[in-house]
């Protein structure tokens, strides 16, 4: 289904050495665009949607809460990201 899909791309795309896909750090934070991309500017992002389904996902407690650093500021700590990321990839090996 829809998240054995999404589990396997985010999978595939943080595995690739040579991919021109943005890794997430070790530490600390990302911003929206690292998250999801920039077609504007090329920035590759690690997860498989859009602002849209992002913000939908964080309203429907599926994905992390952003932290606010500032007024206009708002960012993910990179471990949530991987936290959620490990979730999914846990579910669908569950399921297989």
């Amino acid at each position: 289904g829809y998240h054995e899909i999404l589990a396997r791309l985010i999978l595939y795309l943080l595995i690739q050495e040579k991919s021109t896909v943005f890794i997430l750090p070790n530490e600390g934070f990302v911003r929206e665009k690292q998250l999801i991309g920039d077609k504007i500017n090329n920035i590759p992002g690690v997860l498989p949607f859009g602002h849209t389904t992002l913000w939908n996902k964080v309203k429907l407690g599926e994905f992390p809460s952003p932290i606010k650093l500032g007024s206009q500021i708002t960012a993910w700590r990179v471990e949530d990201v991987r936290a959620y990321i490990q979730s999914i990839a846990s579910t669908q090996e569950a399921s297989l």
